[in-house]
């Protein structure tokens, strides 16, 4: 029994935990059905919070699960949003769904910021509900969480509570459909994120490893304002692989302003159908693929068309296009396509079908001529064509090569005989001379021979059959007396070929005119002109034999060709011309016999004439009196016809009368002649006035601007035989006008002539926004009076902008100073509009910081006009202002809201003011500004300096960089550069350092400059003497400068290219010299060798072109400009190099610059002396070389020296030996040594063969009279070294 009673308290529970469930999914449906379908998060969220209140909500006293007989709403107490400092309350109810009355007890929730209020009464009936709250009051920013615990003897129910502060909430699509995609591409859609939320929020797209090749978002991740959107742009790269392409992604949002609380994600997915998308090429008949087409045979210059079908099997329209391919060898000679397709480039749209055709179009190539010309080329008269024609279909990259193959053929058609005498022929007479034309081509020629005076050509026009051969007759039978000689063309296949032939012919006499048989009793027989071949000397048997065929009539030979021709058509044609030849036959065979009967019935006339003469001899002279009974037959004749525009029987054409067209010409407002003021005084009768049509009868201007003026046209016809006047009323506005708008005619009277028509302008001016109608009455003779209607429907003026709200906010790289934006104002009517811009708020605040161009203009009828708006923020970051569009003619102002959301800027300068302190002049020297930005963004600077400051020429100041932008947390620096130029003393300089979106700091600048004092201890004078050309000396200088600052000194020795200057030490001043030296080189202009290429080098010319008359390198007779920098209170020692290069003395000071004062100079005195033997060029500069390697093969590089004897004797000459090198060979000259008369030159060759990358300088000595050392004698002597005399300078 024990058992039994526990396997039946099992059973019960089960199917109380059954109910219980029930009851829930019970309530969720209700919750569903109330909700509605425009809820649907809603209802998402009671879903989810039934489905915790199933979970371990309801227990009884055992821990078991029981039958609820206590219901709680709403299930879970949930505070969203909730503020701090804010009390929030929520409703909350108990129902009895009990047979018995419940002792409910509630247990408040433990923490503080929940309080329950209003607890009920403890018992409760069963069915009846009771009620009570509870209050949610937060201090802090955070999330809180509690219970609340609802208990009876036999059930406990808790209800969770929950308060969450302002948030960022996310509304989105959970899943974004690319539809039907091609594979391998990339599809892009745009996905919009929604914060419904109080608080901002960062974002960011979590997105799996092995979906990060095929799925790209932009912005990946970034902040998200509350109560903003943004969109949000989703790439996916399709897979190769048809089908179902799926991909889950999480959205993840955190809220940095709220404590304990964790990142919340949202789920979507991406979901994309793959379908392979193929295009193919189908006969439009049997539907088969096509990959080849062969044309078969057509003349060069024709066309053939094949008309085909591409299909488009994919769910995408596609573009494609027929492309001729390019092969390897093909790129510089591209030859000219024979196949192409029309359209070439197109769209097939989504499963259709579009219809191409397929052309060829064979040219035939260029022949040649002269000796280039071959026998078997100039014959060629058929080439077949074999090429290939591309297909592409741009989406899927699809390819189809399609073989294409036709023949080309040339016309070819040969005649018997160029030349045509034709000899003496007599008027009304005929020769005739036979034409044999032969086709020798596979495809039908047609021809045509055009009409030529004297000459007849039977046939004259026709078609060559393939391989057919063609007799022509062709005829000459002259109608005037004279010599005839014609050049006729015969034209083949439309004109591609023509034949010329020449005709010769003569008429000296006049013929016997024959009778011939016309009119209904001729028979095609008697239109026959009998051939009477002319003897031709140009005869062959074949012209012979064909002159007997060429005797047939012209019907024979018609029918003949007729039937050759049908041999290659179709049966039912033939059938037909067997008819059409029957028919003709029996209408021959009718001609005939009624020939026959007139001729039978002629004679029996003839044969009763004769009798009656017969008889009337009979008669004895004896005339009758009375004549035959004739009876008379009355004449009817018709009135002549006049073709008149006025007046008699002239006809009403219909006028369509167009008040769009206007009518330019304008007759006299009054009479001018008798006859015009005789007809305006006529008065008209209802007939006559029936004649004077006008129209339309009613001018609609339609929808009209106000303050539009435009003009349509009223049209007065006069169908009578005299002038009219036409006059309109002067006082027209009085007539039933309402407001301003008003009408106006224009001329206001016209005379209108006989059958003219007169037009008049109506002028139409709205000025005032109304409905218009009025009546319009004009006089015809100033007796009938006719009235128009004039309607018209005025409305404001319509200008539209493009936008209405416009955002100013700088993107990162942006560092100018001001935005702009570009609204475009539309005139959609029908009238100039005139708008101002005016601003709705504090003009002058709005003013500082926004301007617009043009701030007032018009815009002309269906104009465009765009307007520019510029922000420059200033020390406003972030603002709202509104411009107000008015517009004459338009009721409402336009609001253009112009939004400015830039973050704020704060940037702090350390320094206050720049004292750059004495600086000399001439003299560079630099300040810094430092620049410190203390917020979380960057700040952009301008620096502007005053415009005296710009345009003054005593000194120049620099800024680097003028413009730029300080990263957050970070400083910048600015360069400040001062250059005087003369004695300066600058005070209180202002320099203005704006932030873009924050304040404008300014600092001062104080600087002074002096002229430093320079003297020189050397002397005024230095005197190099007397020295050969090509020797050098060298003199010493020292200059001290006195005073307390540096001093900057320039030498211009830029045209005396034979000084040079050396440092102390007798080293050369060059462009290689440290530029921190105290003399460098000051040149602006420099050659730099070392730019030269290697191909440079190797293109250079062997043989000196640069070499002057004096045979001196043009680039070597230019100087340099150095600059001195003499430390303050100091002295600098410095070598002056003097080498001639030609006979000449010096005497020129040379001036040491001193900036804003009196030059220093100190004069150069030298003599160059005429040597013993001059040596041209005395310098071998063979500039930048390409090193020599076996494997390159280059040839030494050469240059040429001349040696001129200028001494009184004989002289013998030796150059010394080259040891100064490493390597051997690097320096050779041919010839070494020689002999030179008096006045005598020779030329020696130097070559250069570099063999590593260096600069080669070297001195080789020349020796005179033998006075080259013996060898081993002055091995270890340098050039230099050696006693004046021995040699000639090196």
């Amino acid at each position: 029994k024990k058992e039994k009673k526990k396997t039946t308290n099992t059973k019960l529970t089960e199917k109380k935990k059954k109910m219980s469930i029930r009851s829930v999914q019970r309530m969720s449906a209700q919750s569903r059905s109330s909700t509605g379908t425009r809820y649907t998060n809603a209802s998402n969220v009671m879903r989810k919070q039934l489905s915790e209140t199933r979970s371990a909500i309801i227990q009884t006293q055992q821990g078991e699960y029981d039958e609820s007989k206590l219901s709680v709403f709403p299930p879970i107490g949930e505070f969203k949003n909730a503020e701090v400092g804010v009390p929030y309350t929520m409703l909350f109810s108990i129902q009895n769904r009990g047979a018995k009355l419940i002792d409910v007890k509630i247990t408040p929730p433990i923490t503080g910021e929940f309080q329950l209020l209003h607890v009920p009464k403890r018992g409760l009936a069963p069915g009846l509900e009771t009620t009570f709250k509870v209050k949610y009051y937060g201090e802090k920013e955070q999330a809180f969480t509690d219970q609340l615990i609802i208990s009876t003897k036999a059930q406990t129910i808790k209800v969770p509570l929950k308060a969450t502060p302002p948030m960022a909430e996310i509304d989105y699509s959970k899943q974004i459909d690319f539809g039907t995609v091609l594979p391998e591409l990339i599809q892009t859609q745009t996905m919009t994120i929604t914060n419904i939320g109080l608080k901002s929020g960062k974002f960011a797209f979590l997105i799996p490893d092995d979906l990060q090749d095929s799925i790209g978002i932009e912005p990946r991740e970034g902040v998200i304002e509350a109560e903003s959107a943004i969109d949000v742009k989703v790439t996916l790269q399709t897979q190769s692989e048809t089908g179902i392409q799926r991909g889950h992604i999480n959205l993840r949002v955190f809220t940095e302003s709220v404590v304990k609380t964790k990142p919340v994600d949202y789920p979507f997915n991406i979901v994309a159908q793959v379908v392979e998308a193929r295009v193919s090429l189908i006969h439009p008949k049997n539907r088969a693929p096509i990959e080849s087409i062969h044309f078969g045979s057509t003349y060069f210059g024709k066309t053939l068309k094949q008309p085909y079908t591409l299909f488009n099997a994919s769910p995408f329209p596609v573009r494609f296009g027929f492309d001729t391919p390019v092969h390897e060898g093909e790129e510089d000679e591209p030859k000219e396509p024979s196949f192409y397709a029309e359209p070439s480039t197109g769209v097939i749209p989504a499963f259709g079908e579009l219809p191409v055709s397929i052309m060829f179009a064979p040219e035939k190539p260029d022949e040649k001529s002269g000796f280039a010309a071959t026998r078997a080329e100039s014959h060629e008269s058929e080439i077949k064509f074999k090429e290939e024609l591309l297909l592409e279909v741009n989406e899927t990259r699809q390819q189809i090569m399609l073989d294409m193959e036709g023949t080309g053929l040339s016309v070819d058609v040969s005649i018997n005989m160029k030349n045509l005498h034709f000899g003496e022929c007599a008027t009304n007479d005929n020769r005739d001379i036979l034409l044999i034309m032969a086709n020798t081509q596979a495809l039908p020629v047609p021809f045509s021979i055009p009409h030529q005076a004297h000459f007849r050509f039977i046939p004259s026009e026709g078609t060559l059959a393939p391989f057919e051969t063609a007799n022509i007759r062709v005829m000459f039978s002259p109608t005037q007396l004279g010599e005839f000689k014609r050049r006729v063309p015969i034209k083949l296949h439309n004109k591609l070929l023509k034949k010329v032939i020449y005709l010769h012919g003569s008429c000296n006499k006049i013929g016997k005119k024959t009778e011939t048989i016309r009119g209904l009793e001729a028979i095609p027989e008697d239109f026959e002109v009998e051939p009477k071949f002319v003897a031709n000397p140009n005869r062959n048997e074949l012209s012979k034999h064909s002159e007997k065929k060429a005797a047939y009539t012209l019907r024979e030979r018609r029918e003949k060709e007729r039937e050759s021709l049908l041999a290659t058509k179709s049966m039912s044609e033939a059938l037909a011309y067997q008819k059409s030849k029957k028919n003709r036959k029996q209408f021959d065979d009718f001609l005939k016999t009624q020939r026959t009967q007139r001729l039978e019935k002629r004679q029996q006339r003839q044969k009763s004439e004769h009798i009656s003469k017969y008889i009337s001899d009979l008669l004895l002279g004896i005339v009758p009196t009375l004549e035959e009974p004739i009876p008379a037959v009355p004449k009817t004749r018709d009135p002549l016809y006049v073709a008149s525009k006025f007046g008699g029987r002239s006809r009403r054409h219909p006028i369509k009368f167009d008040p769009n067209r206007l009518i330019e010409r304008k007759f006299n407002e009054e009479p001018q002649t008798k006859e015009e003021k005789q007809d305006v005084t006529i008065r008209l009768n209802a007939k006559m006035l029936n004649k004077v049509r006008h129209g339309p009868k009613s001018i609609d201007f339609g929808d009209v601007s106000v303050f539009s003026k435009l003009v349509k046209n009223f049209s007065v016809c006069n169908d009578l035989s005299h002038h009219v006047l036409v006059q309109f009323a002067d006082d027209m506005n009085d007539q039933g006008v309402q407001g301003e708008s008003r009408m106006e005619v224009y001329p206001k009277a016209q005379v209108i002539p006989p059958g003219a028509i007169a037009g008049f302008d109506m002028r139409f001016f709205a000025d005032s926004i109304q409905p218009f109608q009025q009546m319009v009455y004009f006089t015809v003779n100033e007796s009938s009076k006719i009235k128009t209607t004039i309607l018209a429907d005025v409305h404001e003026s319509d200008v539209r902008p493009s936008a209405t709200n416009l955002s100013f906010r700088f993107d990162e790289h942006n560092l100018e100073r001001s935005l702009k934006r570009t609204i475009t104002l539309t005139n959609h009517g029908t009238a100039p509009a005139q708008f101002e811009f005016g601003s709705s708020g504090d003009k002058r605040d709005f003013e500082k910081h926004f301007d617009v161009s043009p701030r007032s203009g018009i815009i002309e009828p269906k104009k465009e006009l765009e307007v520019t708006i510029q922000f420059t923020p200033g020390s406003l970051s972030k603002g709202t202002h509104t411009y107000l569009l008015s517009v004459k003619g338009q009721t409402k102002d336009i609001p253009i809201k112009l939004i400015a959301d830039n973050p704020p800027a704060k940037v702090s300068i350390a320094e206050k003011k720049v004292d750059f302190g004495t600086i000399p002049v001439g003299l560079k020297k630099i300040k810094y500004l430092t620049l410190k930005n203390t917020t979380k963004h960057a700040a952009v600077f301008h620096v502007d300096l005053p415009q005296d400051v710009l345009n003054n020429d005593k000194y120049s100041l620099t800024v680097s960089p003028a413009k730029g932008k300080v990263m957050p947390n970070s400083t910048q620096k600015v360069m400040l550069e001062m250059l005087a130029h003369t004695t300066i003393a600058l005070n209180d300089i202002p320099i203005d350092v704006d932030i873009r979106g924050g304040k404008t700091t300014r600092v001062t600048l104080f600087a002074k400059s002096l002229t430093p004092k320079v003297e020189s201890l050397s002397g005024d004078d230095i005197k190099f003497g007397s020295i050969y050309v090509g020797a050098s000396t060298m003199r010493v200088v020292k200059l001290k400068n006195t005073s307390a600052i540096p001093a900057v000194l320039y030498v211009d020795m830029v045209d005396k290219p034979d000084f040079k200057i050396a440092d102390a030490n007798g080293t050369l001043v060059t462009l290689e010299t440290p530029p921190n030296a105290m003399i460098t080189i000051a040149s602006d202009v420099a050659d730099d060798e070392s730019e030269h290429s290697d191909h440079e080098s190797l293109a250079a010319e062997e043989e000196d072109e640069d070499v002057g008359e004096d045979g001196i390198d043009e680039e070597e007779m230019k100087g340099e400009r150095y600059q001195f920098v003499i430390p303050e209170e100091s002295t600098i020692e410095f070598q002056m190099l003097f080498q001639p290069r030609v006979v000449t003395d010096y005497a020129f000071p040379m001036a040491f610059g001193l900036p804003g004062s009196t030059s220093l100079a100190l004069k150069i005195l030298a003599n160059a002396l005429k040597p013993r033997m001059m040596i041209r060029p005395p310098l071998v500069n063979f500039n930048s070389r390409v090193v020599w390697s076996e494997d390159k093969g280059i040839m030494p590089h050469r240059q040429l020296i001349y040696l001129t004897n200028e001494d009184q004797s004989e002289l013998y000459w030796e150059f010394g030996k080259v040891e100064a090198l490493s390597q051997p060979n690097i320096f050779r000259l041919e010839p070494t040594e020689g002999r030179l008369m008096q006045g005598q030159t020779t030329q020696v060759q130097v070559f250069f063969t570099p063999r590593e990358k260096k600069k080669y300088d070297i001195k080789i000595p020349l020796y005179l009279d033998g006075t080259a050392p013996q060898p081993n004698e002055n091995d270890s002597k340098n050039p230099d070294d050696l006693p004046e005399g021995d040699a000639v300078p090196p």
